[in-house]
């Protein structure tokens, strides 16, 4: 008789513990799943999304692969094509180059990118895009000029090349030009580039009323980031050692100067955002 009971006990813990575990697992699967993106006209071909709708947040899905959907901003475009940024970092924390020097630009972050989004199979190899490098001409420009702006410090002339000159991204190959006096160095770095890093001007071309789109912080604690492709010339000690980035200061975006090495920076943590071209369908 007791046999019986504790029988009968056994199957009704095990029935309960089912139920538990059955209800847990359908929880965490509806608390991980997001929301259903309600797509906006402006991304459909022919249509333009405006700076406003930009600036508010545009969000879109895209199949990278045919086993992953990753969601972008968009932060360009026309009635073809849209330039997207993805909403979270891809690798959370990259030295944007491993020498504490931005002359060779970000080479470590490029190469990181470049092997992350290999698999994105479904996103062609970026054809053309070039980049000359703006940290490098507002050095030039403001400090190696005949007028002299006071809101810069010219004064550290010890290493006269400061940024770099800038990139290429022909049919998937990135090549990379350093800024060394005399003999500038070019070199190829990555055959797969099907993403890149957003520029500072790209950034610049986001803000509305002197405010920065809230949705640069997306997925973001206080004091992490993403690189941009731009150095930087704002270092307090060496120009050669910055490199700009979106950071999430005081729950509010801006445009940092960072140590190009990560673990220079206390407090802050970089990574890198994936930036890709995609044809409106």
């Amino acid at each position: 008789m007791e046999l019986n009971k504790f029988n009968r006990f056994l199957k009704i813990f095990i029935v309960v513990l089912t139920t538990i575990l059955v209800i847990s697992i359908i929880g965490l699967i509806l608390v991980n799943q997001e929301e259903p993106l309600e797509i906006n006209d402006c991304v459909k071909k022919g249509n333009i999304c405006s700076a406003d709708e930009i600036y508010k947040g545009v969000e879109v899905e895209i199949a990278v692969n045919d086993k992953t959907k990753q969601r972008f901003y968009v932060i360009s475009n026309d009635e073809k094509e849209m330039t997207l940024m993805m909403n979270k970092n891809i690798a959370p924390k990259v030295d944007w180059h491993d020498n504490l020097i931005n002359i060779y630009g970000p080479d470590i972050a490029l190469i990181e990118l470049s092997e992350r989004t290999k698999s994105w199979d479904n996103i062609s190899l970026i054809s053309n895009f070039s980049y000359d490098d703006t940290g490098k001409i507002l050095f030039e420009t403001k400090c190696q000029g005949e007028i002299k702006e006071p809101n810069y410090d010219c004064s550290n002339t010890k290493i006269p090349a400061r940024g770099y000159y800038g990139l290429k991204i022909i049919n998937g190959e990135l090549i990379q030009k350093a800024n060394v006096v005399d003999n500038p160095l070019e070199d190829t770095l990555s055959t797969n580039m099907r993403a890149r890093l957003v520029t500072v001007e790209e950034i610049d071309n986001l803000v509305v009323n002197n405010e920065l789109p809230k949705w640069l912080l997306s997925n973001l604690n206080e004091k992490e980031g993403y690189w941009t492709l731009t150095s930087s010339i704002a270092m307090k000690n060496n120009y050669c050692q910055g490199a700009l980035a979106i950071a999430n200061v005081n729950k509010k975006p801006s445009i940092e100067s960072l140590f190009v090495q990560s673990e220079y920076e206390e407090g802050f943590e970089i990574g890198i955002r994936p930036v890709i071209t995609v044809n409106k369908k």
